[in-house]
């Protein structure tokens, strides 16, 4: 600004430098979000090429495709750079939709299946199939506390095997030991009466002639119910059904506990037994034929639409029914107190049978290809009076001996047979011929298995060791 001679201030304008960056229309002028550097592209030295893919905007390019982007991105204006950010950004976000629409497809698609395998029951068993595998990994990866296993409990009521292991039920507690014999699982029943049902990977514990039961795996609990009258007996399939007999009636229950079959009658049973197939199921019942005692043995499925009216009954006029066996799906065995029968499942027609000639059965046992059946004679006061009896499976008698000791039970494996009495165990050939006699420091409660034996005295448990068949 500089004054004039007049006196008047002359206002001089200096000059706005403008940059490259910068646009001269100020009307038009807008706050640039990019500036472009004109520079002279320098020629590069050819380098190493690196190969391998680049992931970009959903396609995928190599180096040469990346350099020749990069210098085109060089080339392009401002606003065709805006743009390019705006179609990226719409692309990602096209894709995050995408990606939220198919994770809630995915949910909704995976709900419904939950949902049907839960009402069809697929889920149950699939978890339950899961839970056992689990139980028997654990039971092998225990580690075994070795034998002999002390028993410090009193009261002992029943012992029997289950898969992996098997299981002791006292008053008032039941035990479940691996092979190993470890103590894997220990519950307390508060039954008064307790008895026990037990088959392939569960037992079920209930009280005789009371109205509550439960049902265990190796591990936990499973099942627990309260009937308004009292059971008077249970039994368990391989693969988990479970029959409960009560003052009312019968009634069947799935792996699950979903009731499948329920026949309302008065009728008392004495024995129980599923088939293999799990669906055909047996139950023996006393009846009064003219003064004498017999029985009727009741053959059902569990998808029968009538539950009162059986597939077929068996009856006799002879014999108080006392056992059962499926020996195949078509044929069971019935053990009664004065003669044993194999009958046709789908007629109930006798097709065998062997008479005892007025011995006293006192146990039986068959063996676990069912191939031969074994009964022990004896009144429990007289040596001479327990015998062996080994039948075929067409009832013929295949070997016999006399024991000559009182015994209390008997053990059959595949090979040999196993009587026990209170301080000793005699074994013998399946041609009844004496191995040896192992004698024990205690009573002893029980000796249970097939493969595998337990013994079990008053003091401890212990792997008994049969002798060898070749022995004389």
């Amino acid at each position: 600004m500089n004054r004039k001679s007049d006196g008047k201030w002359n206002f001089q304008k200096k000059p706005r430098v403008i940059s490259s960056f910068e646009e001269q229309d100020d009307e038009k002028k807008e706050a640039p979000r990019y500036r472009l550097l004109h520079r002279k592209h320098e020629k590069k030295e050819p380098t190493e090429k690196k190969n391998f893919l680049v992931f970009q905007t959903g396609r995928i390019i190599d180096d040469d495709d990346n350099e020749a982007q990069e210098e085109s991105e060089q080339d392009v204006s401002g606003v065709q750079m805006r743009a390019r950010g705006q179609l990226l950004r719409l692309e990602k976000i096209r894709h995050k939709r995408r990606l939220r629409r198919f994770r809630r497809i995915g949910v909704c698609v995976l709900v419904f299946l939950v949902i049907a395998a839960y009402f069809t029951g697929v889920f149950g068993a699939s978890a339950a199939l899961l839970a056992d595998t689990l139980d028997s990994v654990s039971m092998l990866m225990h580690p075994a506390a070795g034998y002999p296993v002390p028993i410090t409990e009193s009261g002992f009521v029943q012992a029997g095997t289950i898969a992996g292991g098997y299981v002791v039920l006292n008053q008032h507690d039941v035990k479940i030991y691996s092979a190993g014999g470890n103590e894997f699982y220990t519950a307390q029943h508060h039954y008064s009466n307790p008895s026990m049902a037990l088959a392939g990977n569960r037992l079920c514990v209930y009280s005789r002639g009371g109205n509550s039961l439960t049902v265990y795996s190796r591990s936990r609990e499973l099942f627990e119910n309260k009937y308004q009258d009292a059971i008077l007996y249970c039994a368990m399939s391989q693969n988990g059904m479970l029959g409960v007999f009560h003052e009312s009636g019968l009634t069947v229950y799935d792996p699950m506990f979903q009731v499948v079959f329920e026949w309302k009658t008065a009728q008392v049973p004495t024995a129980m037994v599923f088939a293999s197939d799990n669906r055909q199921f047996a139950v023996a019942c006393p009846e009064v034929y003219n003064g004498a005692l017999g029985g009727k043995v009741f053959l059902y499925t569990t998808d029968s639409n009538a539950p009162d009216a059986a597939n077929a009954v068996i009856e006799s006029a002879q014999g108080l029914p006392v056992g059962l066996k499926y020996l195949t799906r078509k044929e069971i065995l019935v053990i009664y107190q004065t003669y044993c029968a194999v009958y046709n499942t789908v007629d109930g027609t006798e097709l065998v049978r062997y008479d005892y000639n007025a011995q006293s059965l006192q146990a039986w046992q068959t063996t676990p290809d069912n191939a031969s059946v074994v009964l022990l004679f004896g009144d429990g006061e007289h040596s001479s009076m327990t015998k062996l009896c080994v039948l075929d499976s067409k009832m013929q008698q295949t070997a016999a001996c006399s024991v000559n000791r009182i015994a209390t039970q008997m053990t059959v494996t595949q090979s040999q047979i196993h009587v026990v009495t209170s301080n000793s165990v005699l074994s013998y050939t399946m041609d009844a011929g004496l191995l040896a006699e192992q004698k024990t420091q205690g009573y002893i409660r029980a000796l249970i298995g097939t493969g595998k034996l337990y013994l079990m005295t008053e003091q401890e448990i212990s792997v008994f060791t049969p002798p060898p068949v070749n022995q004389t």
